[in-house]
């Protein structure tokens, strides 16, 4: 984004007499003059003969287009002008953009419910595969509380032993 952002500011700054109609430098100027309330700040402040977009208005610029006002903090300037100040908001697309970010936070916040469901019935299946461990082992399988009272599987062996007694 940041290489974008200079190569925007440079081609901006190179407009001239000779720039097309269709150049990017003169859309620029053109863009400028429709949407920013102080339209020579764009010009070099020595000699106002020339554009020249530092980094932090090609910043601004991007976002009023993208995002229908600038994303700058309060108080911030540019050549000693408040940023926020230098542009007409689109409030039309500023409201997109929000409308657009809370849709993108229910998405986020359902798929985050769901990945949570999902770690819960894995922990719930992990403990279940552990039951035998667990207090229903205690009544099931060999050393079982059923095989202590004599009411667990039978491995065959005590009837062996019983069948020697009774020759």
């Amino acid at each position: 984004m940041e290489a974008w952002l200079k190569g925007f500011a440079a081609e901006a700054s190179t407009f001239g007499e000779e720039s097309e109609q269709d150049s990017l430098p003169r859309l620029f100027l053109e863009w400028a003059s429709e949407h920013m309330t102080q339209k020579h700040i764009v010009l070099d402040e020595d000699t106002c003969t020339r554009v020249e977009v530092g980094d932090e208005l090609a910043l601004a610029v991007a976002e009023v287009v993208f995002l229908g006002k600038p994303g700058c903090s309060a108080g911030e300037e540019y050549r000693g002008e408040n940023v926020a100040d230098l542009f007409l908001p689109d409030e039309e697309l500023a409201a997109e953009v929000v409308q657009s970010e809370a849709k993108q936070a229910i998405v986020e916040e359902a798929a985050e419910r769901e990945r949570l469901k999902e770690e819960r019935a894995a922990k719930n299946a992990a403990a279940k595969g552990k039951g035998k461990g667990g207090l229903a082992g205690l009544f099931s399988g060999k050393g079982g509380m059923a095989a202590l009272f004599g009411g667990n599987e039978d491995d065959g062996e005590d009837e062996e032993e019983d069948d020697e007694d009774e020759d």
